[in-house]
């Protein structure tokens, strides 16, 4: 048959292939709690980034018949026969801590019980890591704060082409064999897991919180986000997300409009930093920092010293060192006085283990809990030590699933460093975030510091606060329908909200803590055309304020809807009344403050 050639038919077929790529996503999987096997999503594309968000519970006991005490994160619940009868570490033996609940099951600690403590030969050792847990390709999630509600986590990964992976690990010891065996057929519960595709503009729901009065739902609090491509940005992205008006939601039909908007781009996480930085022989040449010539080497060593002087109370960082070598030239610390003690003493010398030092890196810090941590690596030039094939950093990052900041000082334009600058490039797009930066001077050095550590953690989705009706008698849940308006065209996407609020974790109560009642202040005294009573709330509340004349008679009410956490405010538009005294009747939540109020012109 005569093969025939039309670059119209050509283009067609890439459409076509492109349509169908994206066809696939998103994507809804679910794992069931009784079943070993791996469920695998499509094919990612390469240079693309994905969200996965992980939901529900499940059981490794027959006792918790209603599914609940393991999910994508944390074992949360574990029944007390199963403690009593030797079968899960206690929470604590002879008075000290043993095996804490909630427990991360990514926790690499091996216990073996009974514990050196009691005096007596472990008989077994535990790890959550190798024995239980949900996993995305083999690795459990970082340790997102329990979600008792909802057990909803979610994180971002980049396409590699191949799919990503999922399965619950769930296996026992059997002391007769000294054998770990999967056991899996007393399970009972699920996870669902849904994958999208991050598109250029970007709809993310990061959190819901149901609000309650007299125990039903009557809001929620939505963390959400509309994030867009910006090459200028630390983390490639920006949230464009400014207005209640940009957002709304469609619950039973209706469309509705938030009540208040909050967007803090303070950073709340502690920040865990894996730095890995180059003292081969080259970094005896010299650069520019501070308007004289010095090493490089002295430039990062002046570097990494204002980085940490920005590391805040709960920070810490590692660092790791290569030349021909690779080494752990200081563990997990936030003692500023041995960061210094060790950058300061710092010698550059022999080749550059660039790829060791990369994997190095990613091994020290996957297994920390920590769920804002990332790693920063350094060179100025490429590798020279084995091992020599990029593809395998390529395929650890991308595993690994942790942040990748890459620096290179000071390469230049040869085909080696071309090459090298390449796979650079390519380390980066291969981990779910971060950037590369090719920078000249060591003055440009000590700024990419800065700025990464300054953005970290900042990119926070927004919080909204809706009023929603209360749930229909018996029904367990519902789907709310979020929407954006982009121009002409419309983004939206789908949660689910729990209507009982029961809430399936075991949460420990800091100590020295209580909720707060909310205080207000109005001001100004004696008000004119407007009165702002302030609040400081510890959890969002729905607020109604009334005004009443001295004589009994309501004058004007304001539903203030839901009002957020922190220090905020109610606008009274009073200039429609009379002067004189009125008092303030206000209702936050379910408690109710009477205070007097001044109108004077």
């Amino acid at each position: 048959m005569t093969r025939v050639y039309s670059p119209l038919l050509h283009l067609a077929t890439l459409i076509l292939a492109c349509a169908t790529a994206l066809a696939q996503f998103p994507v809804t999987l679910t794992l069931d709690a009784r079943n070993a096997g791996v469920v695998a999503s499509p094919p990612t594309r390469a240079g693309f980034t994905y969200r996965i968000t992980v939901s529900g519970t499940y059981s490794q006991w027959p006792q918790f018949t209603d599914c609940h005490g393991v999910d994508a994160v944390w074992v949360y619940d574990v029944p007390q026969q199963e403690i009593d009868a030797f079968r899960w570490p206690p929470k604590e033996i002879l008075g000290r801590p043993f095996v804490s609940i909630p427990h991360w099951v990514g926790d690499t600690t091996k216990y073996g019980f009974p514990p050196i403590q009691s005096g007596l030969p472990p008989l077994f050792q535990l790890s959550f890591r190798d024995n239980l847990g949900f996993r995305v390709d083999n690795e459990p999630l970082p340790a997102y704060p329990l979600d008792a509600t909802l057990h909803r986590y979610q994180l971002t990964k980049s396409g590699s082409g191949k799919p990503f992976s999922f399965w619950i690990n769930d296996s026992t010891l059997v002391l007769r064999t000294n054998e770990v065996v999967p056991r899996y057929e007393d399970n009972c519960g699920q996870l669902t897991v849904v994958v999208e595709e991050i598109p250029q503009t970007d709809l993310n729901i990061c959190d819901i919180t149901p609000i309650s009065a007299n125990g039903e739902v009557v809001g929620i609090r939505m963390d959400a986000g509309i994030f867009v491509v910006d090459t200028t940005a630390v983390d490639g992205k920006r949230n464009i997300l400014t207005t209640a008006q940009q957002i709304g939601i469609v619950v039973d039909g209706k469309f509705v409009c938030p009540d208040s908007l909050a967007c803090d781009p303070e950073r709340k996480d502690p920040l865990h930093i894996g730095l890995v930085v180059d003292i081969s022989g080259s970094m005896n040449e010299t650069t520019v920092f501070a308007g004289r010539a010095v090493t490089r080497l002295e430039a990062l060593q002046q570097s990494v010293l204002s980085l940490t002087n920005k590391l805040r109370p709960g920070d810490s960082l590692f660092i790791i060192t290569f030349n021909e070598r690779v080494t752990l030239a200081l563990d997990w610390t936030a003692d500023k006085a041995a960061i210094a003690a060790t950058v300061n003493k710092l010698q550059a010398m022999t080749n550059t283990s660039l790829h060791g030092g990369i994997l190095t890196g990613l091994a020290k810090i996957t297994p920390h809990p920590a769920v804002l941590k990332m790693l920063i690596v350094m060179t100025d030039g490429i590798n020279t030590m084995p091992p020599d094939d990029p593809t395998a950093v390529e395929q650890a990052l991308a595993s690994a699933n942790i942040p990748l900041y890459l620096i290179a000082l000071g390469l230049g334009t040869s085909p080696l460093e071309l090459e090298g600058l390449a796979a650079m490039q390519r380390f980066v797009r291969a981990a779910p975030t971060g950037k590369f930066y090719n920078i000249s001077s060591g003055d440009e050095l000590a700024t990419v510091y800065e700025q990464i550590v300054d953005n970290a953690g900042t990119e926070d989705c927004c919080r909204l606060y809706f009023r929603i009706p209360p749930c229909d008698r018996g029904q367990s849940k519902r789907t709310l329908r979020i929407v954006y308006l982009d121009g002409g065209n419309m983004i939206t996407t789908y949660v689910d909200v729990a209507c009982d609020l029961r809430t399936t974790g075991v949460v420990e109560t800091p100590t020295g803590t209580s909720p707060r009642e909310a205080e207000q202040l109005i001001e100004p005294m004696p008000a004119d055309d407007v009165a702002r009573i302030w609040f400081d709330l510890d959890e969002p509340m729905p607020v109604t304020i009334q005004l009443f004349t001295m004589q009994g008679d309501l004058a004007h009410t304001i539903d203030a809807g839901i009002v957020g956490v922190g220090h905020t405010s109610v606008a009274l538009n009073v200039h429609t009344l009379t002067q004189g005294h009125y008092m303030a009747r206000i209702r936050v939540g379910d408690a109710v403050r009477i205070s007097p109020i001044i109108i004077q012109r």
